[in-house]
């Protein structure tokens, strides 16, 4: 027993100091020694549900009661428990069944309201509120639920009066001003004193606080309502820029704008927050949230090239080369020199596909610094494009001469020029020390892979895609080695790609039909429930650009399959690879970079129908 307090006295200690982990190893131990302890069985389910781990919490909390059905801070986490399990008649039955022996508890009296209304039973929660066990009917407590019950009824003028009497209770109540938010956004219309609740909360009192609890709640959608520019300038310079950064993660772009040019206003420091969170978007992949800010950066200090440069790389990420050029070179007319403007304007010539003019631009960054490792790199690059391949061997060379470590580029562009002149196993030797030196580059890693599925290394690729899976992963390269793996009838390794796969409950289902296809446990049904669950659902249209028309018939396609590349399967199946329009996931680029979206259609041999489909990357 010695041994099981002194567990447990550790397990009180991290406790009340928030270190929950080691808590939890403590209380662990003591549960072991004396299972039965009130006290160490108490503190378990304490430990447990702060953890969130409510699965583990609940038969602690049981037992709890077992022992001490009236212990109320057990109850109560109970009961919050069974809200989180969406059991409310169970909630409400243990509220009602301790009220009954400790009627002014007003904690487990607004679980048990909560309870109710979740239950979709208001009135009565209505009738509680108003009855006689409740003591105090009128606290701010008791008037936010009664407001809460009768908004769930439909009685909104009712609603609005209780969430006004609640703020004058509790002046700077959140949940009171978001209730009423929500009274006026969804039900204005329908109450006799809308314009008064709505003046109110704009009001000088109440709105950089609404605001502020706006940010901290993310409650995007009121901001255009209770958050206008107009009132914005009388704000703190913290809400202002928290608002600002708030509408452009909302990405409402027109309305950031516009905080953000008061923000600039107000505040001398503007341009040193603001750029700071255009980097966090670029680093992101957020360009156009990016290039807002950077805009905005460059109109204010319009003679500084780190911004001009943000902004340059932002629009060419972005696909607007045109643009790009256009700020690159409104700059450099009017500016001396600078190598990295000018290094950005050849790369930038370089996506538009003008390669000798992005080699007439990087050939003057190299006259004035020869030994620069980037630019030879680039160099080489756009040699490589050319297609004069010693020229784009000789300065990628130049570049790893210079750099001789870190400088994953030139080692990716020999790759390049090595695969080009179908050279796979030097190909393989610079990407593999490519990866060894930067293992965290994505494009260099796929491009390995490929190498070495063409080299018939299927599971070194797999290694090499499958590298860390929390990472986003190329599901067309898997797809490929998956493939490759299956036609050459290694199923153990099929069979490994298929269950190390990250879940992904819109893509897992097509590598695991390509498996099942061949382990002979394919079914028709399931493969028609997959496709009208996923591929044809219409929020999934909704929800991707891609859909820019109605999709065609599938059906349609496969009566003239001829016309498409196709690739062979062990167990008669054809895997089509059918580019058009309308349809898909996600888009992409083909080689001569017009924009398409890919269907990747499986079929049975002799077979009209489909036994899955799916989008690739």
């Amino acid at each position: 027993m010695n041994s099981s307090l002194s567990s447990y006295e550790n397990a009180q200690k991290f406790f009340s100091l928030a270190m929950l982990d080691d808590a939890l190893v403590c209380i662990v131990n003591a549960s072991k020694e004396d299972p039965d302890d009130d006290k160490i069985l108490e503190l378990h389910a304490k430990i447990c549900y702060a953890l969130k781990d409510f699965e583990k919490a609940e038969p602690l909390l049981r037992r709890c009661l077992q022992n001490n059905p009236m212990n109320a801070a057990i109850v109560t986490r109970m009961i919050d428990v069974l809200m989180i399990k969406q059991d409310y008649k169970e909630a409400i039955r243990l509220s009602l069944h301790y009220l009954n022996s400790d009627c002014k508890n007003q904690d487990i009296q607004a679980q048990l309201v909560d309870s109710y209304i979740a239950n979709g039973q208001p009135e009565e929660a209505v009738a509680y509120l108003e009855g006689p066990a409740v003591q105090v009917p009128s606290s701010a407590r008791n008037l936010y639920h009664l407001a809460k019950a009768y908004l769930c009824m439909g009685q909104y003028e009712k609603a609005r009066l209780a969430a006004l009497h609640c703020l004058k209770q509790s002046s700077r109540s959140r949940k009171a001003m978001l209730l009423l938010a929500d009274i006026y956004v969804k039900y204005g219309g329908e109450t006799n004193g809308s314009a008064d609740t709505f003046a109110l909360l704009r009001s000088k009192e109440y709105n950089e606080l609404l605001c502020k609890i706006l940010i901290r709640e993310n409650r995007i959608e009121y901001l255009e309502l209770f958050c206008t520019p107009q009132l914005a300038a009388a704000y703190s310079l913290p809400t202002l820029y928290a608002l600002a950064v708030l509408s452009l993660e909302a990405e409402l772009f027109a309305y950031a704008e516009k905080l953000i040019a008061i923000y600039f206003r107000e505040s001398p420091t503007a341009n040193k927050s603001i750029a700071k969170y255009g980097d966090n978007c670029f680093d992101r992949n957020e360009y156009r949230k990016a290039w807002i800010c950077f805009t905005a950066c460059l109109v204010h200090d319009p003679d500084n090239s780190y911004y001009v440069r943000c902004l340059g790389e932002c629009l060419l990420r972005s696909g607007d080369p045109e643009k790009a050029l256009s700020v690159v070179d409104d700059f450099m007319g009017s500016h001396e020199r600078n190598r990295y403007i000018e290094f950005l304007r050849a790369k930038i010539l370089c996506q538009k596909g003008s390669y000798e003019d992005a080699l007439a631009q990087i050939s003057q960054c190299l006259s004035r610094n020869p030994n620069d490792a980037r630019s030879n790199s680039f160099a080489g690059y756009v040699y490589y494009h050319l297609g004069l391949m010693d020229l784009a061997m000789e300065y990628t060379q130049n570049s790893l001469r210079v750099k001789p470590y870190g400088n994953f580029y030139a080692l990716n562009n020999l790759a390049l020029i090595s695969y080009k002149r179908k050279d796979l196993c030097t190909a393989e030797k610079y990407l593999r020390r490519a990866v060894s030196e930067c293992p965290n580059k994505r494009t260099v890693r796929m491009n390995l892979a490929r190498v070495q599925i063409e080299l018939g290394k299927l599971e070194e690729a797999y290694r090499t895609v499958s590298f860390d899976l929390s990472r986003q992963i190329s599901y067309s390269m898997v797809f490929d080695i998956l493939s490759c793996a299956i036609e050459e009838d290694k199923m153990e390794l099929a069979r490994k790609i298929v269950d190390s796969l990250p879940h992904d409950p819109i893509r897992e289902t097509d590598y695991a039909h390509l498996f099942r296809i061949v382990s002979g446990e394919f079914s028709k049904e399931a493969s028609y429930k997959h496709i009208d669950k996923h591929f044809w659902d219409d929020r999934i249209k909704n929800s991707h650009s891609v859909f820019l028309a109605e999709p065609m018939s599938v059906y349609n396609v496969l009566k003239d399959l001829s016309q498409f590349p196709c690739v062979r399967l062990p167990a008669g199946i054809r895997k089509y690879r059918i580019p058009y329009k309308g349809v898909g996931y996600r888009g992409g680029k083909d080689g001569n970079r017009h924009v398409q979206n890919f269907l990747t259609v499986i079929t049975a041999l002799n077979e009209e129908y489909i036994i899955t489909a799916y989008p690739s990357d």
